[in-house]
């Protein structure tokens, strides 16, 4: 097992979390995203109309995957989603930095990890 230095450092670096929900009917739901680690909890963008706003305002369990396929490393989280409004302007800036400006105008998930 890494350590928490590594964990961590491996999280500020730019890469996609996939996200796993349960579907209404059982049938996982799974989807990259862009994320923001800010150390305690994970930010992703999301949308009213998404399949995943509806999965994590009914069901708030969650699985993410935060990997590196051409070095082999993956970190997986058992987390919980808060679904928060409007909160891009509390991120810093850094949070949105080369991403697309459509992120300040979505839904961000807050996602909580135990």
């Amino acid at each position: 097992m890494a350590s928490t230095e590594k964990i961590e450092a491996f999280l500020a670096e730019p890469r996609n979390v996939v996200v796993a929900g349960i579907r209404r009917d059982g049938r996982p739901h799974v989807s990259p995203n862009w994320f923001f680690w800010d150390g305690q909890r994970f930010y992703v963008s999301t949308t009213r109309g998404r399949v995943k706003y509806a999965i994590f305002r009914r069901d708030s369990r969650a699985q993410l995957l935060v990997d590196d396929s051409t070095r082999f490393r993956a970190v997986l989280v058992p987390a919980t989603v808060e679904i928060r409004e409007d909160i891009a302007a509390e991120l810093p800036a850094s949070a949105l930095s080369g991403r697309s400006t459509r992120w300040r105008y979505q839904t961000t998930m807050s996602i909580c990890v135990p």
